[in-house]
């Protein structure tokens, strides 16, 4: 896992979040190649970090990646949380990024067809764990939205009356920060149940760090939260041009304090291209 990543890993694994408010998660490197797994904690945990980055910054865009991500997650642990709360989780991010949609004025085709793939009228991956109770509210609530959304897609001016007078109220941030709060719990259980440690506190766990790569890294988190969050960004920018280990440790070794370099221009930084 590449360096900034394994920051990223320990920030989320001490629920230091805040860190990453101004850390822009489309310059995280991808991470969706390879299905996830539980003996990959670390890899679970950065993702972790980015689906949350991306509800808590409101980026519907990509809202579908972390619906993907419930679901691979949901898979693998199906008994982490009550099924009806997952499916609250779920919900509310679908709903919301066919209501992004509908505002967008996406074409009519493609609202639809998400509308269908969103909200069927059965749920299999829910069937036999939850109540008959539960099941129902579920179904009905996949039902309901299902009938608003596509009437609303039909009708042009009846949406645009929705998006004057109801949508902000129904679907609003209200109802954003809701789904955000459901999804930080959520996140924070499966952090409980992942195995092992995050990299840098089996670092932190040596009697002394053995290459200059791990002190480095020592360094950045003993740092305080901006530093943190200004080197990791410097870090992610820099992209597969150059990595952690090949700026210039002359160079750093003139500075007190890692984070000093930040404040220099690039050109007085040497990095070594890959």
């Amino acid at each position: 896992m590449e360096t900034p990543l394994r920051i990223i890993e320990y920030i989320w694994a001490h629920r230091m979040e805040d860190v990453l408010e101004d850390v822009d998660p489309s310059e995280w490197p991808d991470m969706d190649s390879q299905p996830l797994s539980l003996e990959d904690a670390g890899r679970l945990r950065v993702v972790s970090a980015k689906v949350h980055s991306i509800v808590k910054n409101r980026d519907k865009e990509h809202f579908e990646r972390v619906v993907n991500f419930l679901e691979d997650t949901y898979r693998l642990l199906p008994t982490l949380v009550a099924p009806i709360k997952h499916m609250k989780i779920v919900f509310g991010l679908k709903t919301m990024i066919i209501m992004w949609m509908l505002k967008q004025e996406r074409g009519m085709i493609d609202i639809m067809f998400k509308i269908n793939q969103f909200f069927p009228s059965r749920l299999p991956q829910y069937q036999n764990q939850c109540s008959q109770r539960e099941m129902f509210l579920m179904k009905k609530n996949h039902l309901d939205f299902k009938d608003l959304a596509q009437s609303l897609a039909m009708d042009k001016v009846k949406l645009e009356r929705y998006v004057t007078n109801q949508m902000q109220e129904q679907y609003g941030e209200h109802y954003a920060q809701k789904v955000e709060d459901r999804l930080l719990q959520y996140l924070q259980k499966l952090e409980t149940v992942l195995p092992g440690d995050a990299y840098i506190d089996k670092i932190l766990k040596k009697e002394s760090p053995v290459s200059e790569e791990e002190k480095l890294l020592l360094d950045v988190v003993a740092s305080d939260p901006a530093t943190i969050a200004t080197t990791l960004k410097k870090l992610l920018q820099c992209g597969n041009k150059c990595r952690f280990m090949q700026i210039s440790v002359e160079f750093l070794k003139k500075r007190q304090h890692i984070g000093n370099f930040l404040t220099m221009n690039d050109n007085n930084i040497v990095f070594k291209l890959s």
